[in-house]
């Protein structure tokens, strides 16, 4: 229970690093803010996202696993903050049908998990039902464009890694689907 709980592995990294993830995550959320229409359902996954997403990329790109705390905390603060403007608005259509584009993305990845042995991992899955929720308020095609864009950014390091050090053989799929969120939220107010 308690492996499950923590963020970082040890060795921890040192405090430097841990103020520049979440200074980083401060200045990206903030960036975040100056774009985004509040009065947009999905506002808070985007500011959720971009605040822990640099923690959680880097857990991912050390020790190939994203921490649950972290996704967990991202989800509740994208449902309550969904759940908020929709109260205000009296319109539910877009959080019933955001949370349906969640359960189908995180079952798309759970067969992709099934069929590529471990290419795709459960923390992925998590991510994945966040991302669906949060992106999917903004409609199913703004949800689409959010994964082909993390498999684009994916391809792109993946082939420039290997060009750079041949023995490469797997990259963690998280820190694309947390650009390609932050980066849809970027532009979230143009979508809908």
């Amino acid at each position: 229970m308690r492996e499950s709980l923590r963020v970082f592995s040890e060795p921890k990294p040192r405090s430097s690093t841990l103020f520049a993830l979440l200074l980083g995550g401060a200045v990206l959320s903030v960036a975040l803010l100056t774009q985004l229409d509040l009065s947009n359902p999905s506002s808070a996954g985007f500011v959720a996202m971009a605040l822990l997403g640099p923690t959680m990329a880097a857990v991912d790109i050390r020790e190939y696993r994203l921490p649950d705390p972290l996704t967990l905390v991202t989800g509740s603060v994208a449902v309550i903050g969904a759940i908020t403007v929709c109260a205000f608005e009296s319109d539910w259509s877009r959080l019933i049908s955001s949370t349906a584009y969640a359960v189908a993305a995180a079952g798309v990845f759970y067969v992709l998990a099934l069929l590529t042995a471990g290419g795709i991992g459960l923390g992925d899955i998590k991510l994945l039902a966040v991302i669906g929720f949060t992106v999917g308020l903004n409609g199913w095609q703004t949800l689409i464009y959010c994964i082909a864009g993390a498999f684009i950014i994916g391809a792109v390091v993946a082939i420039v890694t290997r060009l750079k050090q041949a023995g490469v053989k797997e990259l963690p799929f998280g820190p694309f689907l947390i650009v390609a969120t932050v980066i849809t939220g970027f532009f979230a107010h143009t979508v809908v």
